[in-house]
């Protein structure tokens, strides 16, 4: 049996960790990790974690609204 995801809800996200990967999305636009604009390795490094914020930022800018919202693949962090 396989057991569904543990999706975990802040103010403003929604998301999921899942096989050492952070599926990110806004909260209100969150469908299922495949859709996740934001898919990113769990962050280790100083440089990994700085990507992972830089990845926040964008997510929460006009350009990332726009790109989860019209599943703008190509402008999606990975």
């Amino acid at each position: 049996m396989v057991e569904d995801d543990e999706i975990f809800t802040t103010s403003r996200l929604r998301g999921v960790v899942k096989n050492d990967k952070i599926y990110l999305d806004r909260k209100g636009l969150y469908d299922k990790p495949q859709n996740c604009p934001v898919s990113v390795m769990i962050p280790k490094t100083p440089d990994e974690i700085k990507y992972f914020i830089e990845c926040l930022e964008w997510l929460f800018s006009r350009a990332g609204h726009v790109a989860s919202r019209s599943y703008r693949t190509e402008e999606w962090r990975r």
